[in-house]
């Protein structure tokens, strides 16, 4: 058992490779250089492959607004907002809630 113990790499016939500084900035390099190749390809399929909703953008004809924003109590902050002429409450709390506006009790729909 205690010779078991005092075993080395030497003694089991392992050697330390010797690394040279250019050859690990080199394949650092190569790392780098396929990583960034792997994104490129990556944005390309999910704009290529992607459904048609998940890349357009908001039109032009979409209106939104901010009416006002209230601070109820510390942790509470209501706003009325409107998005193409239907006015909205987002209360913001620990939670986001978001329903339609009343005005006085007829809703804008």
């Amino acid at each position: 058992m205690a010779e078991s113990a005092s075993l080395t790499g030497e003694t089991l016939g392992l050697k330390q490779d010797d690394f040279s500084l250019t050859g690990l900035l080199l394949q650092g390099a190569g790392v780098a250089a396929l990583g960034i190749i792997c994104v490129f390809l990556m944005v390309f399929a999910l704009k290529r492959f992607s459904p048609g909703n998940w890349s357009q953008t908001v039109s032009n004809e979409s209106q939104i607004q901010h009416i006002q924003s209230r601070r109820i109590s510390r942790t509470l902050l209501v706003h009325v907002i409107k998005v193409d002429d239907r006015s909205y409450v987002v209360a913001e709390g620990e939670t986001t809630a978001i329903t339609p506006h009343l005005n006085n009790g007829v809703s804008d729909a």
